[in-house]
């Protein structure tokens, strides 16, 4: 009995059928069959393949007299596609190594006046930067009285290392009903980007709660309430919807941990 006889190794497909073939496959494909060997790395990289893919994806781009190979090109769009979509880094910072200070004052003397550690404010544990800041209160004043009271609004980082000033009390307040009273200041960008715009897209919001300390409405008085709580937060220009918790504690970094 004679040996059994050497399987051969499969011949390559006919450059022709390469060609062919390369016409067909999407562009992560094609970067990945130019990997195969030197001769499917120049099959794969042809102008030709890549030109209807870059006037997809950019027609003005892919026709201008100095443009890079399409295959350049379509990599030089690609990497700026995934920038936009990737997620900066994590804060540095915490809300647990934070301090809220908020002051509502009428004409020199507190209506309402408490510094809180961040991971006590009510609201810590949700996805958006808004939270509850509980206090005590001073004198009880009427709703038309509270929209020109002077509201601000200071994180502090815990040693005293650095802070941001996220509310001044410049501007009137909204009234929202009977018990309740909205301030609102758009907030600077930081200084280290877009340094020459006047406002960062975001807006600081500090809203007050009225009623009696026992947690009742005060009706005595001519309508006067005492401020019984706050909430603060920030919010985007666009949509106009609370930032998430990370967002929030990004943008204090800059101004409290600037690199």
């Amino acid at each position: 009995m004679g040996d059994t006889p050497l399987a051969r190794a499969p011949s390559p497909p006919p450059w022709e059928a390469v060609v062919l073939f390369s016409r067909r496959l999407d562009p992560s494909s094609l970067a990945v069959a130019a990997c195969v060997c030197r001769s499917w790395r120049a099959a794969m990289s042809s102008d030709e393949l890549w030109r209807s893919i870059c006037l997809s994806l950019s027609p003005s781009l892919s026709r201008h007299r100095g443009r890079p190979s399409y295959r350049h090109l379509f990599a030089l769009l690609r990497v700026a596609a995934e920038q936009r979509r990737r997620r900066p880094p994590p804060p540095e910072i915490s809300l647990g190594e934070l301090l809220f200070a908020v002051e509502v004052l009428r004409g020199g003397e507190p209506v309402f006046s408490a510094v809180v550690p961040g991971g006590d404010l009510g609201g810590v544990g949700s996805q958006v930067f808004r939270f509850d800041v509980a206090g005590g209160g001073g004198e009880a004043v009427a709703v038309a009285e509270a929209t020109a009271l002077r509201c601000s609004w200071t994180v502090v980082q815990r040693g005293w290392k650095g802070a941001a000033v996220m509310m001044e009390g410049g501007e009137k307040g909204v009234a929202v009903g009977e018990d309740e009273v909205w301030f609102s200041e758009e907030l600077p960008p930081p200084a280290c980007c877009c340094s020459g715009l006047r406002t960062g897209g975001l807006v600081a919001e500090l809203g007050l709660r009225l009623g009696d300390r026992s947690g009742g409405d005060m009706v005595a008085e001519g309508r006067r309430r005492a401020v019984v709580g706050v909430t603060v937060g920030v919010l985007r220009v666009v949509g106009w919807r609370y930032v998430e918790v990370d967002d929030g504690l990004m943008y204090l970094q800059h101004f409290i941990s600037p690199p």
